[in-house]
């Protein structure tokens, strides 16, 4: 006869992995928060106008960290992760940051692509 905690567990692994990959953007939403907050906005600005990546730009350990717990969160899914997404995610607790990419065109832009990179990246 099969063990309870087996049953349990075979059942709570489907609701577990919709649990996280619902609250995945919510869980990035600090990801993106903590690592843009370490940055003053003439960095961002220098990132913009010299066209550098975000991604390449963390070292290579924060790198593993970040792509392991993102592709762990997210199991894949990042359908969710758009320039509208990061901008609205951040504009409460970095609104000088979400004010660059809603009035500059060329930090949208730049946006986008790091969008792209980081969903690249989690391939």
């Amino acid at each position: 006869m099969p063990d309870i905690f087996d049953k349990v567990q075979k059942l709570a692994g489907p609701t577990m992995r919709g649990l996280t990959s619902q609250f995945a953007p919510l869980m990035c939403k600090g990801l993106l928060i903590e690592y843009l907050g370490k940055l003053k906005i003439a960095d961002i600005i220098d990132y913009v106008e010299n066209d550098i990546s975000l991604w390449s730009k963390l070292d290579i350990a924060n790198k593993d960290k970040a792509k392991k717990a993102i592709i762990s969160l997210t199991q894949g899914h990042v359908g969710w992760f758009t320039s509208e997404w990061a901008i609205n995610a951040i504009r409460k607790e970095l609104p000088r940051v979400a004010s660059l990419f809603l009035g500059d065109q060329k930090a949208r832009s730049w946006l986008d692509r790091q969008i792209i990179d980081i969903k690249q990246q989690l391939a």
